[in-house]
């Protein structure tokens, strides 16, 4: 049995598998901490009449909370822009063996040993192969495939590896 699928990485899947990433590591979830409060210690300022400090408190707590999306959409598009495999559609094979990728007259095989885990957000499919590297599957483009694939990836790697939640 195998599933095969084409993918055209675009800014947009991979801005969502970079917020993704970003905002699953302990960097990510401090900086959201870390934004809470100084936005909470502004709405004290606030109530306390310290519009002065308030101000200042917003404007440093949505700077915390814009910046890093900015970036990580600039980043997105420049990543896809300037990676020259992305220039073309990718082919993905997902056989009993490993994940297939075909592009043009390439043709290269990771067995499944090769990848540490597989989640699913919202937008995509991700196989990492380690904490850098990853593979990634956008919702939109598998289409129906998405239940077959997942249960490929389920079925060949072991379940504690495994975050797959959303099948349909």
């Amino acid at each position: 049995m195998s599933v095969r699928f084409e993918i055209r990485m675009t800014p947009q899947a991979m801005y969502s598998f970079m917020l993704h990433h970003n905002y699953t590591q302990l960097s990510g979830i401090l900086e959201v901490v870390f934004g809470t409060v100084i936005l909470a210690t502004g709405l004290k300022q606030a109530e306390s009449g310290k519009t002065a400090g308030a101000v200042l408190l917003f404007f440093i707590a949505a700077l915390i909370f814009a910046y890093p999306l900015v970036m990580l959409r600039i980043r997105a598009k420049r990543r896809v822009e300037n990676t020259p495999v992305f220039k073309k559609p990718l082919c993905y094979e997902l056989t009993d063996s490993g994940v297939k990728v075909i592009q043009e007259d390439r043709e290269n095989e990771n067995p499944w040993q090769d990848f540490q885990r597989a989640v699913s957000t919202g937008q995509a499919l991700v196989l990492y192969m380690d904490k850098s590297r990853a593979v990634i599957f956008p919702r939109n483009q598998i289409g129906e495939k998405w239940a077959a694939a997942a249960e490929m990836i389920s079925t060949h790697m072991p379940p504690d590896k495994v975050r797959i939640r959303q099948v349909n």
